[in-house]
């Protein structure tokens, strides 16, 4: 019996998302873990500092329902349950990380997404404390694609 039941997949939606989900699912597959897929859209606000002065709602739902679509199928195509295919808005250091608690997760997995490694905090939800990934304490895959 595997020591991870849940492991979380965060992707960005590039090109490169089948080859991390590829190895992802092998991975979860090998263990016998529950996958969930996640993405994070950064708030249109953040890229322009609050600059413009226009309501960006719109623009900001598009891009929600745009990622809501591509994750479904990839989720559909990896035989990730819906309730596991997950499309968050926020920063992604603290999305991930929120969710990886919430959902009990026990391994992660990362791949550069678009071009940004991001400092994620994550900890076994059993600790209740944060290690940066690097400390690798906590089980977690880093994907190379």
């Amino acid at each position: 019996m595997s020591a991870y039941k849940k492991m979380l997949v965060a992707i960005d939606l590039t090109e490169e998302a089948p080859q991390v989900l590829d190895k992802a699912k092998a991975i979860s597959e090998a263990h016998g873990a529950e996958l969930m897929l996640v993405h994070v859209v950064e708030p249109v606000g953040y890229a322009y500092g609050g600059d413009i002065p226009m309501d960006l709602t719109e623009l900001q739902d598009q891009l929600d329902k745009a990622a809501r679509e591509q994750l479904g199928t990839y989720g559909d195509k990896y035989g990730v349950a819906q309730n596991n295919q997950v499309v968050t808005v926020g920063r992604p250091e603290s999305e991930i990380h929120r969710l990886a608690k919430e959902q009990e997760v026990d391994l992660g997995s990362l791949a550069v997404m678009a071009g940004r490694v991001f400092s994620f905090c994550w900890a076994p939800p059993q600790t209740g404390f944060c290690m940066e990934p690097n400390a690798m304490f906590w089980p977690f895959a880093f994907i190379k694609v």
